[in-house]
């Protein structure tokens, strides 16, 4: 979808064959995590055409992934789908002009899923949590969104995030437009081909060296910009 932004019948139709085996193989993460993907297409969807029957697919996939004790009781999936509950409540004001939930059943919601990351060290959801908590900021004051939207950009650049920044499903996609900000990132060239690896010296000595100069390169990368 990030090639074809309108493929959401597309993606459904890579989504459910995959869900089929997960649900014949009875694997509760699979079928948790295959639920989740099939919400986020039908809340893109939704979004996009101003579809309320699309957002309530989303809401039963949420359901039946609830459904499944043992898939969600894994860390990621459950950050997954508090994440993704709390992305349709912002397409249901989208859609309706007014809310489904209250201000603090949302901030639960998000508060919920900054404690996962906090418990499991998942730290590659860090930016999009953050960019949860700025979104809570602009159904409430305003106030502080833009740091944290600004934090968020900068955490997926030092991770190397580059799914969650450029996916106009993410809520820091949602974050940035509300805020009419976009991060602008440098291009990094590759500081050497991965084949001239083959053969080299492996010893401690050598592996610092070059996690030093990886350092040193990072370290001088520019940082993002709103």
């Amino acid at each position: 979808m990030l090639e074809d932004p309108t493929a959401h019948a597309a993606a459904l139709e890579q989504i459910e064959p995959l869900l089929s085996i997960a649900e014949s193989q009875n694997w509760p993460e699979s079928i948790c995590r295959g639920h989740i993907q099939a919400a986020i297409v039908y809340l893109d969807s939704a979004g996009a055409n101003s579809d309320p029957a699309a957002l309530a697919r989303a809401g039963e996939r949420l359901s039946d992934a609830r459904l499944v004790p043992a898939g969600m009781n894994l860390p990621d999936v459950a950050i997954a789908h508090a994440l993704t509950a709390f992305k349709a409540e912002l397409v249901h004001r989208q859609l309706f002009d007014k809310p489904r939930l209250s201000l603090d059943e949302v901030h639960a919601q998000v508060e919920r899923a900054e404690l996962l990351v906090q418990a499991s060290g998942l730290e590659l959801w860090r930016p999009e949590v953050l960019a949860a908590k700025g979104a809570v900021e602009i159904l409430g004051d305003g106030s502080g969104s833009a740091s944290l939207h600004r934090r968020a950009t900068e955490m997926c650049e030092s991770q190397g995030n580059c799914l969650m920044r450029m996916s106009p499903r993410s809520i820091l996609s949602w974050l940035g437009s509300e805020l009419h900000l976009s991060p602008v990132f440098s291009s990094v060239q590759a500081r050497c081909d991965p084949i001239e690896l083959v053969g080299l010296d492996l010893s401690p000595a050598s592996l610092a060296s070059s996690l030093v100069d990886a350092e040193l390169g990072a370290s001088a990368r520019p940082r993002a910009t709103l």
